[in-house]
């Protein structure tokens, strides 16, 4: 999972991430899908589906600074 919302930054992170993974799909035949959000909030409600309907998230890249405070990772 990307988020960040600055959409140049989460568009790049998600094109690396995307080749990646395809190289990962192909290589070792493990399906991966990868999810995006420009908000924190959408990102945490997100999660917590996933969690409630028992989707695991392996990883999530995320921006230490999403503008509203109580998205700041500071």
């Amino acid at each position: 999972m990307v988020v960040d919302d600055t959409e140049f930054v989460k568009m790049a992170a998600t094109k690396v991430l995307e080749v990646a993974i395809a190289n990962l799909e192909k290589s070792k035949n493990i399906p991966v899908k990868l999810f995006s959000f420009s908000s924190g909030e959408k990102a945490v409600e997100f999660y917590r589906k996933c969690i409630e309907s028992g989707r695991k998230i392996a990883m999530v890249l995320m921006d230490i600074n999403l503008g509203r405070n109580m998205m700041n990772g500071f």
